[in-house]
């Protein structure tokens, strides 16, 4: 992996931010030729709008798999190679467990974000007597939920 690069952890290896785009733009390839633009579309539809690649991710990779024979340019379109298939072909069981990864992680990322959002709601709405009142409570319980999450045994 490049230095700099994302990671992203599958049940089988950690694989790159790259690699898991090549895969993603490899398998909207399958269904026939796209502009860029139709690649994200498809993308962005595969997860229900949770996640939407940015040109700045789609087209550097597009560039890096034309110089690896994955795809080829015809006009503005892409148009998916034999080679593009084999690596897909060949990818494609740890590519369902890295896409299955990647949604879990974003639907956690998203539940997180609520709960946060709910918390900080509450608090704010929360009469500020109450508040001075029980804020070393508030705080020690807070603390206690970091220390068992640090504590964790990864699965």
């Amino acid at each position: 992996m490049r230095e700099g690069g994302y990671k992203l952890v599958s049940k089988t290896e950690t694989v790159t931010r790259e690699a898991l785009s090549h895969l993603l733009i490899l398998e909207q390839l399958k269904s026939g030729d796209k502009y860029p633009y139709q690649i994200i579309q498809g993308i962005t539809s595969k997860f229900s709008s949770n996640y939407k690649p940015s040109t700045g991710v789609v087209y550097p990779s597009l560039y890096r798999m034309l110089e690896k024979g994955y795809i080829v340019k015809r006009k503005r379109f892409y148009h998916i190679t034999d080679e593009g298939l084999k690596v897909f072909t060949e990818q494609y069981e740890d590519f369902l467990a890295r896409i299955e990864d990647f949604y879990e992680e974003k639907q956690f990322l998203k539940q997180y974000h609520e709960s946060l959002k709910r918390l900080s709601r509450v608090i704010y709405q929360t009469d500020r007597n109450f508040m001075h009142e029980y804020e070393k409570n508030i705080v020690s319980k807070l603390n206690e939920i970091a220390d068992k999450i640090e504590n964790m045994d990864p699965i």
